[in-house]
Parts: structure tokens; C-alpha cells; sequence
């Protein structure tokens, strides 16, 4: 395997960067669950997981150029918005799981280049009502610890609310073509294709059994919707569908609702709960 033989001893790889697999629903079944199943090695061998999303994807063909009677067909070059001078924008962090701070050190590392320097970041965690300075001031403390220098840190109480019957809709619709009929029309020599044999399917008991993480990620994308829309990225901590309790397409689902209809690029992050802050911030 690739990601066990990568790096030698100190010097070996704890970081998995890849780009989302936006075109699950129209790939084959067998493509989106190999997707997973790659985001689950990375798992459990204790990498950290990374997931960008980009609305105009990762690379943008530059036109040829003409000079004089000559035409240069030149080659496509990539350019990305982190290839680009952000100005004072923002970079807003989502920090909902202690996961060993990589998802607090990526953007600390990304605003010491001179690109992104000019950004502010802010630092939006979940709280309570009854107890919203009280906790914003244990994620400031915790942050001058770490000498990260982030000043702005907004404690939302509403992330934990239901998510809009429209959005809930859509997410079924996203999903539709993989639920198992519970009924399957059967001849006696057939049977239906269980977990091992189709791990992308999903039953009435996978949709019951993850309901709550399903009804969060869309609730999440209100929330990424309502704060973070004219920012200059957006780093949020990537749920977690384990293997044999989670389907593969459910698992992308969740993924897909969590950052669509964004204009703005989404960084998906999950350390491997090692902290990161204390090598790199001290």
C-alpha cells in the first residue's frame, strides 16, 4: 500500500491532502466506495485526513496566446485562489473537534505566507446559551497558549437546531439512489446484496442509526451559508463515518451536503488526535 510505504522513520508523512470526489452520484458505485475506502486506510493508520473543495475545481486551463503571426499553444497551467493574493479577507475556521489542533494549525501555517498574510482569522466553535463568554474565553486562553494569535472566536448556539425541510429534502434526494428497497422483488435463487457485497447501499437501519450526523452536516451548511460566505476559505472539521457502521455513499453524502453550493473554497480536516500545536506554535 502506497500510503504504508510513504516517508521513512521522523520523516514520514502524517498528513493525506485530497480534492472531493464531486462526481460520486454519476460515477460508478464500485469508484465512490474505493474513494472511501481510501479516506479509511489514511484513518487507520493514523494519518491525518484532509478533503479540499473547490467550486471551480483544482485547476484552470490559461488560453493560448497569440504574438504576432505566431500562435503558441502554451501548456495548461494550474492556478488556484491559494495561488493568489487574498487581500483582507477572512479564513474561518470551524472548529467543532478537539482532533490534536491541525485543523486550528493549518490556517495559523497558511497566514504566514505572503499571500494570505493581510487575512483575519476567525475561530467559530459550538456552545451553549447560558454559557457563551464562558466558553469563548476557554477557546481564547487555549489559543494565547499556543501563540497562535487568533483574536476573533465566536461561540454559535445555534448549530445545534434542525436544519430547513428543504435541505433535508435535498439530501434524501442525494441518496435516493442508494437506499436499499426494504421489499426486493426476489427470484429463489437470488439474494440481496448485503453490506460485503455492496457496502455503497443503504438501509433503513444505516439512515436510523446515522440520523443525527446526517441532520448536523446539513445543519452545517446553513451555518457555513449564513457566516462564511464572502470568506476567503473556510477550514472545518470533517465528520467521520466509520467502516461497517457508516455506507461509503452515505459517508460522501454527508461530505457533499456539509460544503455544496459554496463559492468559497472548503478545507475538510481530521487529525489523528496527536497534538500538532505544541511542535509548531511554541
Amino acid at each position: 500500500m502506497l500510503l504504508q510505504g510513504a516517508g521513512l522513520g521522523r520523516i514520514k508523512p502524517n498528513v493525506m491532502l485530497m480534492g472531493f470526489k464531486k462526481d460520486w452520484r454519476s460515477d460508478s458505485c464500485l469508484a465512490a466506495n474505493n474513494y472511501i475506502e481510501i479516506l479509511h486506510d489514511a484513518f487507520d493508520l493514523q494519518y491525518g485526513v484532509c478533503v479540499l473543495r473547490m467550486r471551480e475545481g483544482l485547476e484552470v486551463s490559461n488560453p493560448s496566446q497569440s504574438h504576432a503571426s505566431v500562435t503558441v499553444e502554451l501548456e495548461p497551467q494550474p492556478t488556484t485562489a491559494f495561488q493568489k493574493k487574498q487581500g483582507k479577507k477572512t479564513i474561518d475556521v470551524y472548529w467543532l473537534s478537539d482532533d490534536g489542533g491541525l485543523t486550528l494549525l493549518l490556517p495559523y501555517l497558511l497566514t504566514r505566507r505572503k499571500r494570505w498574510a493581510r487575512c483575519k482569522v476567525r475561530v467559530f466553535v459550538g456552545g451553549e446559551t447560558d454559557k457563551k463568554e464562558e466558553q469563548k474565553e476557554e477557546v481564547l486562553s487555549l489559543i494565547k497558549r499556543f501563540r497562535l494569535g487568533f483574536q476573533d472566536v465566536e461561540v454559535l448556539t445555534d448549530i445545534y437546531q434542525n436544519p430547513q425541510p428543504v435541505n433535508v429534502h435535498h439530501f434524501e434526494s442525494m441518496i435516493r439512489r442508494f437506499k436499499q428497497d426494504p421489499n426486493p422483488k426476489q427470484d429463489s435463487d437470488s439474494h440481496p446484496a448485503g453490506q460485503q457485497e455492496a457496502p455503497w447501499m443503504i438501509t433503513h437501519q444505516d439512515l436510523e442509526r446515522n440520523m443525527a450526523k446526517s441532520l448536523r452536516q446539513i445543519r452545517l451548511n446553513e451555518v457555513l451559508q449564513d457566516y462564511s460566505r464572502d470568506a476567503a476559505l473556510i477550514v472545518i472539521t470533517m465528520p467521520v463515518g466509520r467502516r461497517g457502521v457508516c455506507p461509503s455513499s452515505l459517508y460522501l453524502a454527508w461530505l457533499d451536503v456539509l460544503s455544496r453550493d459554496l463559492r468559497t473554497p472548503v478545507l475538510m480536516v481530521r487529525g489523528n488526535q496527536e497534538s500538532v500545536l505544541t511542535f509548531y506554535c511554541q
